[in-house]
């Protein structure tokens, strides 16, 4: 499809690895001065173009650059889901919704690649990142309705006033 060698699409996963560890430097600050809220839908949002993109990439290099951006964007939601269930939640309701959460996160490294191949057994590897981008967008909708209860200046996230730059 791509016509690519191998090392070419294995890179693509050291270009999302190198976005993922970049973008938590910036949305972990971004997401203590502007809130969670926001950051997860710019975040969301543009995973979401990245998935979206890959629909039509005809070249490696677009594929690199669009793993790059979803990388990005994705790190959003690592970065921000945890701050946000502490931000909401008192302590003992914040440990039950991370007693939810976490077996699903645990889970989803080995549900991921059975899902994957099953979508390249019935389709194409496009059709990997369709169902990444019809996910994300719901996961958008209730982002998007979602009320923050506490600025992250609040909780005392944001006091200390030493930068990641400043180090």
């Amino acid at each position: 499809d791509l016509q690519a060698s191998a090392s070419a699409i294995s890179a693509s996963f050291k270009y999302f690895l190198a976005g993922f560890a970049i973008a938590q430097l910036i949305w972990g600050p971004l997401s203590d001065k502007l809130g969670r809220k926001p950051v997860l839908l710019l975040g969301l949002s543009l995973f979401a173009l990245g998935c979206l993109g890959m629909v039509w990439v005809e070249t490696p290099a677009q594929l690199l650059i669009l793993r790059l951006v979803q990388a990005i964007g994705v790190c959003s939601a690592a970065v921000t889901w945890q701050a946000l269930v502490i931000d909401r939640y008192r302590d003992g309701k914040a440990n039950r919704v991370f007693a939810t959460i976490m077996p699903l996160v645990a889970l989803s490294p080995a549900l991921a690649p059975l899902l994957g191949a099953w979508l390249l057994n019935h389709f194409s590897w496009r059709a990997i990142f369709v169902v990444l981008l019809a996910i994300t967008l719901l996961l958008l909708i209730p982002t998007a309705l979602l009320r923050e209860k506490k600025k992250a200046t609040e909780t005392g996230v944001a006091k200390d006033n030493l930068n990641f730059w400043q180090i």
